[in-house]
C-alpha cells in the first residue's frame, strides 16, 4: 500500500519555524537587512526555482541550500512511518534530489518517488500523474494536502501536531517558544507516551529552563533524585560544573548517620538546591550537625514563601511527578546509597530520560533564552493544576516505600 506525504511541515521541520528565518539569517550574515523582501521580489519575478530566484539575485543559491541543512529537522513520528514503498507530494522551490539529501541528512533513507511542483497541489495537477498511486495523503495545509487530494479519490490526512500550542503561543521569547516545538516534533510515539512527551515539552522543560535562568549562577549542589533534569538543564545554560548531593530524611530520620556526615563533609557545599519541599529535612540536618555554617538551601517551590517562586504553591509536589529518575529512593547510607527499587513505572521514567537526551543534545543550539518569572508562575500553575497523562499515570503505578515504620 502506498501512502503519500507532504515534506515541510510534516516530514521536516525548521529550526526557527518557518522559511523566512533561512532569508533573514542570509541577510545577518551578508549584512543586508532587506535580503527577505530582496528574495521575494525576484522568486515572484522569475519561475520560482530557486535556481532562478538567486541567478535574479546575483548570488550562489549555495548559501540557501547550507542553511536549509543546517536548520531543518525531522519529524520523527512521521519519519519513522515513511517506508519506501511511499512516494512524496511537496508545492516547494527546491528540487527533488536536495529533498532526498535534506531526509538523507535527518537519518532519512528515502528512495521512494518524489514529486515536487510550485502549486500542483493546491491547483489538483499533480494528483492523476502520480506512480505509485496513493492510497490517502498526509500534510499540514488543509487546502493543499486534504481538500485538494480528495477530488482525485486520495483520501486527505491533515496533520496539525507542527502548529503552535497553546502554551507556546504564550511564549514571548522565539528562541525558546521554537525550541519547545522542536521538542514536541522529536517524539517517536503516537500512543500515551507522546502525551507524556508533550507533557515534558510543554510544562516540565520550560520550568526547568526558567528556573535555571532565575538560580545564582555559581555551582550548586543539586539533591538528586528530585533535580534528575534540572542539574543537566543549569549546567549546559551557565557552563558551571555542578555536584549531585544525595540526601533524604530517611538517612537521618532517626539521629546522625556518621558515614553519611562523612560523605557530606568531602563536599565543598555553600548552596543546595532542591525541586520542591518545606526544607524541614535539611533543617533538621543541620540540628543533628549542632547548625551547617556558611551552606544555604533553596527550594524552587514548595508551600512556604522562601522559594525561588517567592510565593506559596499549593499542590507543588507534583512538579516531582515530571521529574522521574530511574533508581529507588534512598533508604540508607552505608558505605555508599541504599536505595529502595523503583517505585514508578520504568516505561513512564524511560519517556521521560528520552526527552532530556534530546534536551541536553540541542539546547544551546536554541540558547540564549530570555528570563521570565511571570512565564515560570504560569508554568508552574498549569503542573500544578492540569490532570495531565504523566499525573494520571504516576498517581496510578508510584508504589509507596515504606522504611522504619513511615512511608517516603
Amino acid at each position: 500500500m502506498t501512502r503519500s506525504w507532504d515534506a515541510f511541515d510534516t516530514l521536516l521541520g525548521r529550526r526557527w519555524i518557518t522559511p523566512e528565518s533561512i532569508w533573514e539569517e542570509i541577510g545577518r550574515q551578508i549584512g543586508d537587512d532587506t535580503f527577505p523582501q530582496r528574495r521575494v521580489a525576484a522568486y515572484k519575478a522569475g519561475d520560482r526555482t530557486l535556481e532562478d530566484t538567486y541567478k535574479r539575485l546575483g548570488m550562489s543559491p549555495q548559501i540557501e541550500y547550507d542553511l536549509e541543512l543546517d536548520h531543518t529537522y525531522g519529524i520523527l513520528e512521521n519519519l519513522s512511518r515513511l517506508s519506501n514503498a511511499d512516494i512524496i507530494v511537496s508545492d516547494m522551490y527546491i528540487p527533488p534530489e536536495f529533498l532526498r539529501q535534506l531526509l538523507r541528512h535527518n537519518g532519512c533513507d528515502f528512495t521512494g518517488n518524489i514529486f515536487i511542483s510550485l502549486s500542483g497541489k493546491r491547483q489538483g495537477t499533480i494528483w492523476r500523474g502520480l506512480k505509485p498511486f496513493p492510497v490517502d495523503h498526509t500534510g499540514d495545509n488543509y487546502l493543499s494536502d486534504v481538500e485538494s487530494p480528495a477530488k482525485y479519490g486520495i483520501r486527505g490526512i491533515h496533520y496539525t501536531r507542527q502548529l503552535l500550542t497553546d502554551y507556546e503561543n504564550r511564549v514571548p521569547d522565539y528562541r525558546l517558544r521554537a525550541f519547545l516545538r522542536f521538542l514536541r516534533m522529536q517524539c517517536p510515539y503516537t500512543d500515551w507516551r507522546q502525551k507524556v512527551w508533550d507533557d515534558q515539552c510543554n510544562l516540565n522543560v520550560p520550568f526547568l529552563i526558567l528556573s535555571s535562568l532565575e538560580l545564582p549562577k555559581q555551582k550548586i549542589h543539586f539533591v538528586y533524585r528530585d533535580c534528575v533534569f534540572l542539574k543537566g538543564i543549569f549546567e549546559k545554560l551557565t557552563g558551571i560544573e555542578c555536584d549531585w548531593l544525595q540526601s533524604s530524611r530517611a538517612v537521618y530520620r532517626f539521629g546522625r548517620n556518621r558515614r553519611y556526615d562523612n560523605y557530606f563533609d568531602s563536599m565543598d557545599i555553600k548552596l543546595i538546591v532542591d525541586l520542591q519541599g518545606t526544607g524541614r529535612s535539611f533543617d533538621l540536618y543541620s540540628r543533628l550537625r549542632g547548625g551547617l555554617d556558611g551552606i544555604s538551601c533553596l527550594m524552587l517551590t514548595g508551600p512556604d514563601e522562601g522559594t525561588l517562586m517567592g510565593q506559596s504553591v499549593p499542590n507543588g509536589m507534583r512538579v516531582e511527578y515530571y521529574n522521574l529518575a530511574g533508581e529507588g529512593s534512598l533508604i540508607g547510607w552505608g558505605p555508599g546509597p541504599i536505595r529502595a527499587d523503583l517505585e514508578h513505572d520504568p516505561e513512564l521514567v524511560s519517556v521521560m530520560a528520552e526527552v532530556h537526551e534530546v534536551v541536553l543534545k540541542n539546547i544551546n543550539v536554541y540558547a540564549p533564552f530570555e528570563p521570565n518569572m511571570e512565564l515560570l508562575r504560569h508554568t508552574l500553575h498549569n503542573i500544578c493544576s492540569i490532570n495531565t497523562e504523566t499525573v494520571k499515570r504516576v498517581s496510578v503505578t508510584h508504589k509507596k516505600i515504606h522504611v522504619n515504620g513511615t512511608y517516603l
